[in-house]
Protein backbone atom coordinates (compact mmCIF):
# COMPACT_ATOMS: atom_id res chain seq x y z
CA UNK A 1 0.00 0.00 0.00
CA UNK A 2 1.66 3.29 -0.54
CA UNK A 3 0.31 6.75 0.44
CA UNK A 4 -1.60 7.55 -2.48
CA UNK A 5 -4.51 4.34 -2.15
CA UNK A 6 -4.76 5.42 1.73
CA UNK A 7 -5.36 9.33 0.56
CA UNK A 8 -7.78 7.08 -2.06
CA UNK A 9 -9.66 5.16 0.39
CA UNK A 10 -10.41 8.56 2.64
CA UNK A 11 -11.75 10.46 -0.41
CA UNK A 12 -13.80 8.02 -1.37
CA UNK A 13 -15.51 7.24 2.30
CA UNK A 14 -17.23 10.24 1.83
CA UNK A 15 -17.09 11.20 -1.66
CA UNK A 16 -17.33 10.08 -5.37
CA UNK A 17 -17.77 6.16 -6.46
CA UNK A 18 -16.41 2.69 -6.25
CA UNK A 19 -18.31 0.00 -8.32
CA UNK A 20 -17.45 -3.53 -7.85
CA UNK A 21 -19.89 -5.13 -10.31
CA UNK A 22 -18.64 -8.72 -11.32
CA UNK A 23 -21.62 -9.71 -13.14
CA UNK A 24 -21.38 -6.41 -15.73
CA UNK A 25 -17.98 -6.43 -15.88
CA UNK A 26 -17.49 -2.97 -14.49
CA UNK A 27 -14.32 -1.93 -12.22
CA UNK A 28 -14.99 1.62 -12.05
CA UNK A 29 -13.71 4.37 -9.60
CA UNK A 30 -14.47 7.77 -10.03
CA UNK A 31 -16.22 11.13 -9.17
CA UNK A 32 -18.36 13.99 -11.01
CA UNK A 33 -18.21 17.36 -9.42
CA UNK A 34 -18.15 21.19 -10.32
CA UNK A 35 -15.20 21.91 -8.78
CA UNK A 36 -12.44 21.74 -10.68
CA UNK A 37 -9.84 21.81 -8.38
CA UNK A 38 -11.03 18.47 -6.60
CA UNK A 39 -11.43 16.89 -9.93
CA UNK A 40 -7.75 17.40 -10.64
CA UNK A 41 -6.60 16.77 -7.34
CA UNK A 42 -8.13 13.47 -7.66
CA UNK A 43 -6.96 12.28 -10.98
CA UNK A 44 -3.40 13.20 -10.03
CA UNK A 45 -3.74 10.80 -7.12
CA UNK A 46 -5.00 8.53 -8.60
CA UNK A 47 -2.56 8.43 -11.88
CA UNK A 48 0.37 8.06 -8.65
CA UNK A 49 -1.50 5.26 -7.61
CA UNK A 50 -2.64 3.26 -10.39
CA UNK A 51 -2.44 4.94 -13.63
CA UNK A 52 -3.91 7.48 -15.82
CA UNK A 53 -7.16 8.15 -15.54
CA UNK A 54 -9.95 9.06 -17.91
CA UNK A 55 -11.24 13.00 -17.32
CA UNK A 56 -13.57 15.41 -18.93
CA UNK A 57 -15.67 17.96 -18.83
CA UNK A 58 -19.60 16.83 -19.17
CA UNK A 59 -22.72 19.20 -18.82
CA UNK A 60 -20.86 21.50 -16.63
CA UNK A 61 -19.03 19.13 -14.74
CA UNK A 62 -15.85 17.45 -14.41
CA UNK A 63 -15.60 13.63 -14.67
CA UNK A 64 -12.62 11.39 -13.68
CA UNK A 65 -12.95 7.76 -13.82
CA UNK A 66 -10.44 5.18 -13.90
CA UNK A 67 -11.41 1.28 -14.68
CA UNK A 68 -9.54 -1.51 -13.51
CA UNK A 69 -10.78 -4.48 -11.76
CA UNK A 70 -7.32 -5.36 -9.54
CA UNK A 71 -7.21 -1.47 -8.96
CA UNK A 72 -10.58 -1.00 -7.50
CA UNK A 73 -9.98 -4.41 -5.61
CA UNK A 74 -6.90 -3.22 -3.96
CA UNK A 75 -8.84 -0.30 -2.96
CA UNK A 76 -12.01 -1.69 -1.37
CA UNK A 77 -9.31 -3.61 0.63
CA UNK A 78 -8.87 -0.71 2.28
CA UNK A 79 -12.51 0.77 3.02
CA UNK A 80 -12.82 -1.33 5.70
CA UNK A 81 -15.50 -4.49 5.80
CA UNK A 82 -18.40 -2.87 4.54
CA UNK A 83 -16.47 -1.43 1.46
CA UNK A 84 -17.47 2.52 0.70
CA UNK A 85 -21.14 3.90 0.60
CA UNK A 86 -22.88 6.38 2.11
CA UNK A 87 -24.16 4.59 5.06
CA UNK A 88 -21.27 2.24 5.50
CA UNK A 89 -18.00 3.43 5.44
CA UNK A 90 -15.39 2.80 8.01
CA UNK A 91 -11.76 3.48 8.55
CA UNK A 92 -10.33 -0.45 8.68
CA UNK A 93 -10.07 -0.90 12.63
CA UNK A 94 -6.02 -2.38 12.54
CA UNK A 95 -5.43 0.72 10.58
CA UNK A 96 -6.83 3.48 12.81
CA UNK A 97 -3.69 3.80 15.20
CA UNK A 98 -1.32 3.17 12.07
CA UNK A 99 0.16 7.09 11.77
CA UNK A 100 1.45 6.96 8.18
CA UNK A 101 -1.95 5.47 6.81
CA UNK A 102 -4.14 7.69 9.12
CA UNK A 103 -2.42 11.18 7.71
CA UNK A 104 -3.33 10.21 4.39
CA UNK A 105 -6.98 8.69 5.02
CA UNK A 106 -7.55 11.63 6.98
CA UNK A 107 -6.15 14.25 4.25
CA UNK A 108 -8.24 12.36 1.43
CA UNK A 109 -11.69 11.87 3.72
CA UNK A 110 -11.55 15.75 4.79
CA UNK A 111 -10.35 17.04 0.91
CA UNK A 112 -13.27 15.12 0.03
CA UNK A 113 -15.70 16.21 2.73
CA UNK A 114 -14.31 18.59 5.29
CA UNK A 115 -15.53 22.08 5.40
CA UNK A 116 -14.00 25.02 6.65
CA UNK A 117 -16.24 27.53 8.60
CA UNK A 118 -15.96 31.09 10.43
CA UNK A 119 -18.30 32.74 12.83
CA UNK A 120 -18.18 36.27 14.37
CA UNK A 121 -19.19 35.85 17.49
CA UNK A 122 -19.34 38.43 20.59
CA UNK A 123 -15.65 38.36 22.28
CA UNK A 124 -14.15 36.75 18.74
CA UNK A 125 -14.44 33.96 16.38
CA UNK A 126 -15.30 30.48 16.18
CA UNK A 127 -13.23 28.31 13.51
CA UNK A 128 -14.05 24.89 12.81
CA UNK A 129 -13.18 22.14 10.19
CA UNK A 130 -16.00 19.48 10.24
CA UNK A 131 -17.55 16.75 8.04
CA UNK A 132 -21.49 15.77 7.12
CA UNK A 133 -22.05 12.27 7.36
CA UNK A 134 -25.74 10.19 8.04
CA UNK A 135 -22.80 6.99 8.99
CA UNK A 136 -21.96 8.14 12.30
CA UNK A 137 -20.03 4.48 13.37
CA UNK A 138 -17.72 6.07 10.54
CA UNK A 139 -17.11 9.72 11.53
CA UNK A 140 -16.37 7.72 15.39
CA UNK A 141 -13.61 5.92 13.71
CA UNK A 142 -11.94 9.49 12.15
CA UNK A 143 -12.49 10.80 15.69
CA UNK A 144 -10.39 7.96 17.26
CA UNK A 145 -8.05 8.05 14.11
CA UNK A 146 -7.42 11.69 14.71
CA UNK A 147 -6.84 11.39 18.56
CA UNK A 148 -4.08 9.00 17.34
CA UNK A 149 -2.88 12.37 16.34
CA UNK A 150 -3.74 14.39 19.28
CA UNK A 151 -6.56 15.96 17.68
CA UNK A 152 -9.80 16.37 19.97
CA UNK A 153 -13.02 16.57 17.88
CA UNK A 154 -16.84 15.80 18.45
CA UNK A 155 -19.23 14.00 16.69
CA UNK A 156 -23.09 15.27 17.36
CA UNK A 157 -26.25 14.89 15.42
CA UNK A 158 -27.28 17.34 13.21
CA UNK A 159 -30.83 16.99 12.07
CA UNK A 160 -30.88 13.51 9.75
CA UNK A 161 -27.16 13.44 9.85
CA UNK A 162 -24.34 13.54 12.19
CA UNK A 163 -21.46 16.18 12.16
CA UNK A 164 -17.72 15.46 12.86
CA UNK A 165 -16.42 18.88 14.48
CA UNK A 166 -12.58 20.29 14.94
CA UNK A 167 -13.38 23.10 16.74
CA UNK A 168 -11.15 26.39 17.96
CA UNK A 169 -8.04 27.66 16.48
CA UNK A 170 -5.75 25.51 18.41
CA UNK A 171 -7.33 22.38 17.49
CA UNK A 172 -7.58 23.68 13.50
CA UNK A 173 -3.83 24.76 13.39
CA UNK A 174 -3.09 21.15 15.04
CA UNK A 175 -4.61 19.60 12.21
CA UNK A 176 -3.12 21.69 10.04
CA UNK A 177 0.81 20.93 11.20
CA UNK A 178 0.09 17.09 11.59
CA UNK A 179 -2.93 16.64 8.44
CA UNK A 180 -3.58 19.17 6.51
CA UNK A 181 -5.25 19.39 3.59
CA UNK A 182 -4.26 18.69 -0.36
CA UNK A 183 -6.77 20.66 -1.80
CA UNK A 184 -5.34 24.66 -2.70
CA UNK A 185 -8.27 26.09 -2.24
CA UNK A 186 -9.00 24.55 1.56
CA UNK A 187 -5.29 25.40 2.08
CA UNK A 188 -6.01 29.29 1.31
CA UNK A 189 -8.96 29.02 2.85
CA UNK A 190 -7.27 28.33 6.57
CA UNK A 191 -4.02 30.34 5.78
CA UNK A 192 -7.07 33.21 5.89
CA UNK A 193 -9.06 31.73 8.70
CA UNK A 194 -5.55 31.02 10.65
CA UNK A 195 -3.77 33.70 9.34
CA UNK A 196 -0.51 31.16 8.09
Amino acid sequence: MNEHIAYLAGFFCLRGKVVWDKAAGNYTMGLQTKDREMALLLAGRIKAAFGEPRVYEKDGLYVVVFHGKEEVKQLLGMAGSSGFGEYDWSVPSGLIEDMWFGKAFLQGAFDAGGNIRIEKRTGGKRRDIRINSVNKAGLLSLKQMLSTFGIGANVYKTGRAFCLSIEGKTRCNLFMQKIGFAHPNKIEKMKGVLGF
